[in-house]
């Protein structure tokens, strides 16, 4: 079951330390003081707002699931965390063709502090996928993210979409129903950033999207939404981070291997085991799971069997090139397999008598050559737990008639 957009499942307690303080106030939307009646964001979970430049019907379809609402939504979506989450459509047609807006939501949040350029900072957020047949029938990319230096002016189009080529949004589209899936997303800022919207910042037709149930219409289009819960909204400075495994690994046949970790992450191995070392008996892709970050990341290994016996040459020391078709050719003998193959023979004065790079061709000289010793030399190259390994052997050669 796939819980993150490009990782496994993981059970582990996130937490920020100091370095990682979320510059997004308020990211898990949770309430000031629950005074009802509240009906806006601002009302509930300020400083999160509507953007009012998107029309009245924002704060209609900008949704506040928790105790603190008096939309009535108290019990009827439960957040990840907390006391609350928010809920927005990200695509879709109102319930009328005839209204001329696409159904968007867009919140707005508010930034501890201005973004500093050059920097390169992680968002993270979890999203859980509505499905309903007679409404929520897509899945999009989830909300993407647009970080502005003002929460009003912006340019909205005449269906009421905030298109902006400066979005940033997730990998896949998130269609699992039920399950809360991290979205994750690393960008640079420019140094403007004081404020940051939530939504699909995309027309209908540019959006990325799929049914959720294939049996639903794909041609209808009358109150036909994609709609996403959101909690836990975590922006923080990051610093991209090597693996934790080498990307590959050599085991040899019949025998076990030990993965090691390059550092120390706590986490989890794809078998649930959490220790900083793996024992594996067959070749496969093997993955461990950590926090990097605000995110949750999966660094794999792939193991492949290797050769693990080395290679032995037998060079014969004598043959007969008499034509009677016995004991007629000279050929070294391998019991491995060679990556690069290179034999030649000399006479005593040095003079090349034969080359060869083909493995299965061996030498035959005529049958009047004369009797006596001769040198032969093999280079070549094969595999040995995954690495090349390299033979050059010489030989003398007696023959006779």
């Amino acid at each position: 079951m796939k819980r993150f957009l490009f990782i496994t499942c993981l059970a582990l307690t996130f937490t920020l330390n100091s370095s990682g303080q979320n510059l997004l106030v308020n990211g898990g939307f949770e309430p000031d003081d629950c005074e009802l009646p509240a009906w806006r964001l601002s009302e509930i979970c300020a400083p999160w707002d509507t953007l009012g430049d998107a029309g009245d019907w924002q704060d209609l379809i900008v949704q506040y699931y928790g105790e603190c609402s008096s939309r009535g939504n108290a019990g009827s979506r439960d957040p990840r965390s907390g006391r609350g989450c928010i809920g927005i459509p990200t695509h879709g047609w109102p319930a009328s063709a005839a209204e001329p807006h696409q159904s968007r939501g867009y919140p707005i949040g508010e930034l501890t502090q201005t973004l500093t350029q050059g920097q390169t900072y992680q968002l993270s957020f979890w999203v859980q996928t509505l499905y309903s047949s007679n409404a929520m029938i897509y899945a999009t990319q989830g909300p993407g993210a647009l970080f502005t230096s003002t929460r009003e002016n912006l340019n909205f189009n005449n269906e009421f979409v905030l298109e902006s080529d400066n979005a940033i949004y997730g990998t896949e589209i998130v269609s699992e129903v039920g399950e809360w899936t991290q979205i994750c997303m690393t960008f640079t800022a420019t140094g403007y950033e004081r404020f940051m919207i939530l939504g699909n910042f995309r027309t209908n037709e540019d959006t990325p999207k799929e049914l959720i149930n294939p049996n639903d219409d794909p041609d209808a289009t009358v109150w036909k939404w994609s709609y996403y819960l959101i909690d836990d909204v975590v922006l923080i400075p990051y610093e991209a981070q090597p693996a934790v495994l080498p990307s590959s690994a050599g085991i040899c046949p019949d025998e076990d291997l030990t993965l090691s970790l390059l550092r120390v992450e706590t986490g989890q191995w794809d078998d649930g085991s959490t220790d900083p070392t793996r024992v594996v008996s067959e070749p496969g892709t093997y993955g461990y799971t950590y926090l990097d970050g605000a995110c949750f990341r999966t660094d794999f290994i792939e193991v492949s069997e290797v050769n693990c016996e080395k290679c032995h040459v037998y060079l014969p020391t004598a043959f007969t090139p008499n034509g009677d078709g016995n004991n007629d050719e000279w050929k070294p003998e391998l019991v491995c397999d060679a990556i690069e193959y290179r034999v030649e023979v000399y006479d005593r004065l040095g003079n090349l008598m034969f080359r060869t790079f083909n493995i299965d061709e061996g030498w035959s000289p005529p049958a009047t050559i004369q009797e006596g010793t001769y040198v032969a030399r093999i280079q070549m190259t094969y595999e040995l737990y995954g690495e090349r390994d390299f033979i050059d052997e010489r030989a003398l050669i007696v023959i006779m008639k």
